[in-house]
């Protein structure tokens, strides 16, 4: 009976934020909104034959700090006002938004603000969805997301956070209770008192996801962004950890999910015998290591390599919609 309740508790919905507070914690943002009323703001459908049309900015609103104001340069989207963490089907509604502005040549990038439980999960999905040499910066403060959006060194998906270090998508800060801080994101640029955007590398792209990715080449579908719309299908991946583990557990989990991430916090987990369950069981680290391999995992399972464990839910998620589940397919897209 306790693994019945557990179960409930981990799968009382179907979608990524709904599982997610059993596993990370969530607080409030503190919210400015100055100017104009909450409204969606409308899409150009391409440059006039005989008009130029100066390209802009758009900012999609999901929370976070912002005024909306439009400008010649910036269109504001209003999407939503939200404290907590984006679900699943959230962000792939967020996703076709920017999707479209990229394929519009009347923008010229996208900043996403947003709530800081959404941060990681924005830049993470960006980064695997949007293959696009457009910037696509996700902000808690969305007069920072245009400072870097409109610095001539920014491209692919990046993420400011709110101390104004700038980061790539696939390398924000983590933000669940199991990640280490100080070593859960990579940054690549700083913002000055100056306004100014200093990058530290020449490069932002990142290996993960550059035009000579696995991703990128082997598994093109996963930057489509309606496929949940497509196929009707929104995957259920909840997270537990390796303490509270049991194979009694994930048998009672599998009747309702469609793959499970497991946070490592046990050190070696060959011991564990997941050999009957059907669905996919993908590994992320814990405390102990910056990377977790498949070399101490249980066999037909998936280490999530240096993915904090929203990071590795988040592609175990993407990769179930589109369709990709075997064990080989997922050790081939996860680093």
């Amino acid at each position: 009976m306790k693994f019945q309740i557990a179960a409930s508790a981990l799968l009382a919905a179907s979608t990524l934020v709904q599982a997610s507070p059993v596993i990370f914690e969530t607080g409030n943002i503190s919210n400015i909104s100055n100017g104009s009323n909450h409204s969606n703001s409308t899409f150009h459908n391409g440059t006039n034959a005989t008009d130029f049309v100066e390209p802009k900015l758009k900012v999609i609103v999901t929370g976070g700090t912002y005024t909306l104001k439009n400008s010649s340069d910036v269109e504001y989207n209003f999407y939503g006002n939200s404290s907590n963490a984006l679900n699943f089907t959230q962000l792939y509604e967020v996703a076709e938004i920017v999707n479209k502005t990229l394929d519009n040549d009347n923008y010229y990038g996208v900043v996403v603000v947003a709530n800081g439980n959404s941060v990681e999960s924005l830049g993470f999905f960006s980064t695997i969805l949007f293959d696009s040499i457009k910037p696509v910066v996700v902000a808690q403060d969305a007069d920072y997301g245009l400072l870097v959006a409109n610095n001539t060194g920014a491209y692919g998906s990046l993420v400011v956070s709110n101390d104004y270090l700038v980061y790539s998508g696939a390398f924000s800060p983590a933000v669940s209770r199991y990640a280490t801080d100080a070593a859960s994101g990579v940054p690549i640029a700083a913002c000055g008192d100056d306004l100014s955007v200093n990058w530290f590398f020449d490069d932002s792209t990142p290996m993960f996801t550059d035009p000579f990715s696995v991703i990128r080449n082997q598994f093109p579908e996963l930057t489509n962004a309606n496929v949940t719309t497509e196929f009707n299908f929104t995957p259920r991946v909840p997270i537990v950890s390796q303490s509270d583990c049991s194979l009694e557990l994930l048998s009672t989990l599998e009747a309702a999910a469609d793959g499970v991430v497991i946070i490592s916090t046990e050190g070696d987990a060959r011991s564990l015998d997941l050999s009957s369950l059907s669905i996919p069981v993908v590994f992320a680290k814990g405390d102990q290591v910056p990377y977790l391999s498949s070399m101490y995992l249980p066999e037909g399972t998936c280490g999530a390599g240096y993915l904090s464990p929203l990071k590795a839910q988040l592609l175990l998620t993407v990769a179930l919609a589109n369709g990709i589940s075997s064990a080989e397919e997922l050790i081939t897209i996860f680093p």
